[in-house]
């Protein structure tokens, strides 16, 4: 199922006019009916807005798989933790912006627009992103691996507390807690490799 009739499936579900809609996302009063109507794609931004309405995940309302997969805690607001996460995953990859402009059919100052929190994509290049780098969009925006995404199928309750002791952090100081916790386990796993 699209993204457009499942919008309309959810927002029918609560029993909400395209109006009623508009106004609790706070968007203007034709958004709605452009989007289920595909004359239009919501910006990441709404999406994420949309996703923590309905209390579904953002894979859900992008891609082909119609098994729901509710959030245990809202999304955080767009792009900080997108801009940050994918510079990280760009890295990890070793490509420079414009080596993965080059293989997703970018431009060059579209990544580095991105990366630097001056635009934000559509869903359409949110969704290539998450395929490219193989992680859920939840995650690409976020920093998060949801509950669906991880083999554990949920978390403890001392990871839902840092989880959400996380999410409070400004952005700044989300990026200096991963890179330690990432330097952490490093640390112990080449520990790990000395004892045996």
């Amino acid at each position: 199922m699209s993204f457009a009739l499942k919008l309309k499936e959810l927002r029918e579900k609560k029993g909400l006019s395209q109006a009623q809609l508009a106004k609790e996302l706070n968007v203007g009063i034709g958004s709605v009916g452009m989007w289920e109507s595909t004359q239009r794609t919501p910006p990441a931004r709404r999406l994420i807005c949309i996703a923590n309405y309905f209390n579904v995940s953002i894979d859900y309302l992008l891609k082909d798989d119609d098994s729901k997969v509710y959030l245990s805690d809202p999304l955080p607001s767009f792009p900080p933790m997108f801009s940050f996460m994918l510079k990280e995953l760009r890295q990890e990859k070793d490509l420079t912006q414009a080596e993965l402009a080059e293989i997703l059919d970018y431009t060059e100052d579209k990544i580095i627009k991105w990366e630097n929190r001056t635009a934000e994509p559509n869903i359409t290049e949110l969704s290539a992103l998450a395929e490219f780098f193989d992680v859920s969009t939840e995650y690409l925006v976020s920093g998060v691996k949801s509950a669906a995404s991880t083999s554990e199928g949920g978390a403890t309750e001392q990871e839902r507390e840092l989880l959400r002791l996380f999410r409070e952090l400004s952005p700044y100081l989300k990026g200096m807690t991963l890179n330690a916790v990432r330097s952490w386990a490093k640390n112990e796993g080449d520990s790990e490799r000395k004892k045996v």
